[in-house]
Order: structure tokens, then C-alpha cells, then sequence
């Protein structure tokens, strides 16, 4: 009889233990190896420094109880681009038979992102990407449980229709070139202008390479359109060189694209010093980018990524602010922030699915400002128009303009000033 009452009495115990105890969630970091491409804006020294930073912030969350009855842990691996895209699906099936992981951060190539989605929504665990920005990763129906805390390249799709758009214009050139030539570094992804083609723009594009001097590819590039998109270096001597063949005087505007760095496109030395001539035709330039954060939380991480680099590997390594990786420290967070809500609601924080969704359509805060992750498991974007240099010493611009995804509208902040206050003729 004793005994009998020993187990009703234990059993109640026993269900309270279970359902109160502790759930630890492993996640498996596929980051980039010391490989000379991808950059090093997506390479592990940025990105490796930025999800350990992650990592230690949830555990001190933990610790103030900020986070309740969760742990997390997580295995990585260096070997992503040292083999073959597919490899890194092999590596994800390592972790996930061997290791047990419970969702994957990275990798940040989008070809490599593509194999691991797939298998990870056949296993049913949640992806997280700080990077990883390609149109191809777009379709959820492929990767329902891929979650992108940086924008993609729909929101800058959708800007430089808009900046069309406002000037009037339904059609655009782009200069190119060989990637190994000094001045045609490749910059803006075949994705960008097939979006534009979808929303009605006309797109040309123009190979510096294949004419004898860089003059006869801006006159054949000009002929094609009013607007002309740069897709090669150094920006400031092509600029000097179209000024010289009188295109920056009312007939042309020049777009030019940086995306994700935050000083090279303010303060690089290829804006500094400029002369007045240089000066004169950086005017019918415009600078695009993604918003980058001006706040006290924002810099400050990033100069605690930077420290971490110094002391994983000597020293700094990019130049600027790394927008990846703060995008990778906010996934990190993100997740945490769907499991402690899990935890608490004593779901299951194993069915990707479910994780994933509770990360769609709505809006989280992390160190790059208000994260609005769409209903199709994207971060609404807001990209900058910038005009206007306003120390040509230094080489500094002023933001005049925005576009916010959300919306989908362009806010011009000031009056466009290039080609002496107009937009292109005819």
C-alpha cells in the first residue's frame, strides 16, 4: 500500500519536472573559411566574431533571466568554400546526424544557402541567414523554414525603380567589366536588373572591356540612356573622364551602387582630395545604398566586432562597418527570442515550422534598428539616395533621399541637385 501511494504522490512530480525542465537548442554555423573570395564582408573573420558575440549576449540574458528555462549551444565548421557549393549540404547532413543541431546561421553565399535550405526543410529545422541576399532564396515555397535578417536585393530592385521613376525615366545602361581590370570591378548582381526589367524598365548593358578606351564605352553606354549605372572602379576617375566628354552637364545622371559598407562609400580615398574638376562632375553622380544605422548601439557593436577580430586574428579585417555582421548578430538574436516565447508557451521548439513562422511578419529590435521581418520570412529593407558631397576634402555625402520597402515609396528629402537642378533631357 505504501508503495502505491509512493507512485501516485511521484508521479504528479515527475510530469512537473519534465514539463519545467531545462530545453537546450544547438544551432550549426556554416561560415566562410580564409578563402580570397567571397569577400571578407562575408567571410568567417566577420561573421564567426559577430555570432560569438550573439552567443555570449543570449547567455548573459540568461543569466539576468531575461531568457527563462533555455540554453543554447553551437557547433561550426571552417570548411565552406574550400569545396565544391554542394559540399556545404554535406557538411549541414553532418551536423545534423552527428552533432543533432536544431537550426543552421549561415552560409552566407547564397548558392551555398540554397543546399542547405533544401535539406534543412526536409528535416524541418529553422535556417537563419545574415547574408545570403539573392532572388533565388525568395521562393518559401523552396525554403519554408529560411528566415533573412538582412535584405535581399527586392528592396534595392524596387529603389532604383522608384529613383527611375521619379526622374521621369523608364530605361537605364549599365557600364560594366572584367572583374580582374582595375577599373570594372562587377558590383550589381544580374538579379537587380532583371527586376527592373519585370517592372517595366529597360535595361542596356555596356562591357568597358571589349572597347579600346574607357571614353568610347561611356559614349557607347550614353547613347543607350539618360541614365547610367556604374558598375566598375574607380568610380571617381570614370566620373572625371565622362565629365571630359561633357555628360555631366544636363544629359546623364550616373547611379552607382554600394551596398553594405558603411565609411568606404563616405570616406574612401577615391573621393578624397578632389579637385575642381573632379568636384564639377561627382555632381551628376548619385550614391545608392542600404540604410545604414546611426545610433550609439549600433557602433557600438561594431567596434566590439572589431575588437573580437583583433583578438581571434591580430587584427582588423574590412574596412568600415559590417552590416552582415551585425544582420548576423540580430538572426542569433531573433531565434533566441522565438525560443524563450516557445519555452514559455511550452510548444515545441524543435518543429521548424512553427519557429520559423513565429519569426514571420512582425518586427523584432536588434542592433541594426527595427528588424521587420515580412510574412515571407524577409527583412523589409530602407535604402538611402545620397547627393552631394559636401566636403571635398574629405570626400563626404549628404543622405537626401529614402525608400522604405514597407511602403513602397521614395521620400526626397531635398531636391535632387544633379545636372544643374534637372532631371536628363529627353
Amino acid at each position: 500500500m505504501v508503495a502505491m501511494y509512493g507512485s501516485i504522490i511521484l508521479a504528479p512530480l515527475l510530469l512537473s519536472t519534465v514539463v519545467h525542465a531545462t530545453v537546450n537548442v544547438k544551432v550549426g554555423m556554416l561560415h566562410l573559411s580564409d578563402c580570397k573570395e567571397p569577400p571578407v564582408l562575408i567571410s568567417k573573420y566577420s561573421l564567426l566574431p559577430a555570432a560569438q558575440i550573439a552567443f555570449e549576449t543570449v547567455a548573459k540574458r540568461l543569466e539576468r533571466g531575461v531568457y527563462k528555462n533555455f540554453s543554447m549551444t553551437h557547433v561550426s565548421t571552417d570548411e565552406c568554400c574550400t569545396r565544391p557549393v554542394r559540399s556545404s549540404g554535406a557538411l549541414a547532413s553532418s551536423m545534423y546526424h552527428d552533432d543533432g543541431v536544431d537550426a543552421f546561421l549561415g552560409p552566407a553565399v547564397s548558392p551555398d544557402m540554397a543546399a542547405v535550405a533544401d535539406m534543412a526543410a526536409y528535416w524541418n529545422l529553422p535556417v537563419l541567414a545574415g547574408a545570403a541576399t539573392s532572388t533565388l532564396l525568395d521562393d518559401k515555397t523552396r525554403f519554408p523554414t529560411l528566415t533573412r535578417a538582412c535584405p535581399g536585393m527586392g528592396p534595392m530592385v524596387q529603389f532604383m525603380t522608384a529613383v527611375l521613376r521619379h526622374l521621369g525615366l523608364t530605361s537605364c545602361a549599365i557600364l560594366r567589366g572584367l572583374p580582374v581590370d582595375v577599373y570594372y570591378r562587377r558590383d550589381l548582381p544580374d538579379a537587380v536588373f532583371a527586376g527592373l526589367e519585370r517592372n517595366g524598365i529597360i535595361v542596356v548593358e555596356v562591357y568597358a572591356d571589349q572597347f579600346d578606351t574607357l571614353d568610347k564605352a561611356l559614349e557607347k553606354v550614353a547613347s543607350f540612356s539618360k541614365v547610367i549605372f556604374i558598375s566598375a572602379s574607380p568610380v571617381r576617375d570614370i566620373m572625371v573622364h565622362a565629365h571630359r566628354l561633357g555628360l555631366t552637364r544636363g544629359s546623364h545622371v550616373f547611379l552607382n551602387w554600394i551596398p553594405f559598407e558603411h565609411s568606404p562609400w563616405q570616406t574612401s580615398s577615391q573621393f578624397e582630395n578632389n579637385d575642381a574638376e573632379t568636384v564639377e562632375a561627382l555632381k551628376a553622380l548619385l550614391m545608392m545604398r542600404y540604410h545604414v544605422p546611426d545610433t550609439p548601439v549600433y557602433h557600438a557593436f561594431q567596434r566590439e566586432l572589431k575588437d573580437r577580430q583583433l583578438t581571434l586574428y591580430g587584427r582588423e579585417l574590412g574596412s568600415g562597418e559590417n552590416l552582415f555582421a551585425a544582420a548576423t548578430y540580430d538572426a542569433v538574436l531573433i531565434y533566441a527570442d522565438v525560443i524563450n516565447e516557445i519555452v514559455a508557451e511550452g510548444g515545441d521548439v524543435r518543429d521548424g515550422r512553427v519557429v520559423t513562422k513565429k519569426m514571420w511578419d512582425r518586427t523584432f529590435q536588434g542592433v541594426t534598428g527595427a528588424v521587420r521581418i515580412s510574412a515571407n520570412g524577409d527583412r523589409l529593407g530602407v535604402c538611402d539616395l545620397v547627393l552631394d558631397m559636401t566636403d571635398t576634402k574629405k570626400g563626404t555625402f549628404d543622405v537626401i533621399g529614402t525608400f522604405d520597402e514597407a511602403t513602397g515609396a521614395i521620400i526626397v528629402h531635398e531636391p535632387i541637385k544633379c545636372l544643374g537642378g534637372k532631371a536628363p533631357t529627353g
